[in-house]
């Protein structure tokens, strides 16, 4: 079990590092620049397309409104 959940983490762990969508870089004298890759990655969408939370019928149905 924690072997899956650590397999879980680094996933998402390098995910994150490898985004390029949002990312910044802090340089040396404390300003930030944007982080560029020939490859654009985006950490976000992908965790939002791989997600286990999200039944596949409910993904594109409208929300339902309470009444009360």
């Amino acid at each position: 079990m924690a072997t899956c959940i650590r397999e879980q983490l680094c996933w998402i762990l390098n995910s994150q590092l490898r985004d390029t969508a949002k990312a910044s870089l802090m340089l040396p004298n404390g300003s930030y620049c944007r982080k560029h890759s020939a490859v654009p990655f985006d950490s976000q969408d992908t965790f939002m397309q791989q997600s286990p939370h999200i039944p596949a019928a409910a993904a594109g149905a409208p929300k339902e409104r309470a009444i009360g």
